[in-house]
């Protein structure tokens, strides 16, 4: 009977082992697929933190993130797509150049879902969901061909050097979204005009 227990507690220790040493070696290899550059989440890029605003009520970081959708994005009504009170959600998107081999580079827009949430004292972001849209030319006869695939599935590591040069600058221009939000969500109003 002890015998038996002690088997038991042993399988029951070695799949507990087992279960967290391969829940890492599987983060491990989503943060791969992205070089180390963008932060992962559930196998998808997801750039989110919770940040801490001292007495700042529910209410006025909600205005404030939304006069900073409002002075970010040229139509704010065109995107935001959800606006409660705890939480807005916007659809946006930049352009930036992606810098192919042999000396290519294609203008590309990212759409991206922001969302940001409101608690006193605190707002979370997150930014998701980013795709790329461009076009590829490939010979001089052919017209361009469309091409719009999630982040996730562009990068498969067949181009290494153009695919790293890319979330660099990427990750950059997403990272500047983010410090924009912030400074906005700092900003103190102002009471006598």
């Amino acid at each position: 009977m002890k015998n038996t227990i002690l088997i038991t507690n042993k399988i029951k220790l070695f799949t507990c082992w087992l279960v967290v040493n391969l829940g890492g070696i599987v983060h491990s290899l989503a943060q791969d697929k992205y070089y180390g550059i963008m932060p992962v989440s559930e196998e998808k890029v997801v750039y989110e933190e919770v940040v801490l605003v001292d007495s700042s009520s529910q209410v006025n970081l909600r205005k404030k993130a939304k006069i900073w959708f409002i002075d970010s994005y040229k139509s704010s009504k065109d995107v935001i797509s959800l606006d409660e009170d705890d939480e807005i959600i916007g659809k946006g998107f930049f352009k930036t150049i992606m810098q192919g081999g042999f000396m290519n580079s294609y203008p590309v827009d990212v759409q991206h879902t922001i969302s940001v949430q409101f608690k006193d004292g605190r707002y979370r972001y997150k930014i998701s969901n980013i795709q790329l849209n461009y076009q590829v030319v490939i010979t001089q006869n052919t017209p361009p061909r469309d091409v719009s695939v999630p982040l996730e599935k562009w990068v498969n590591g067949s181009q290494k050097n153009v695919e790293k040069r890319f979330l660099i600058k990427l990750d950059e221009q997403i990272k500047l979204i983010i410090d924009s939000l912030k400074t906005g969500m700092k900003k103190t109003e102002k009471k006598d005009w």
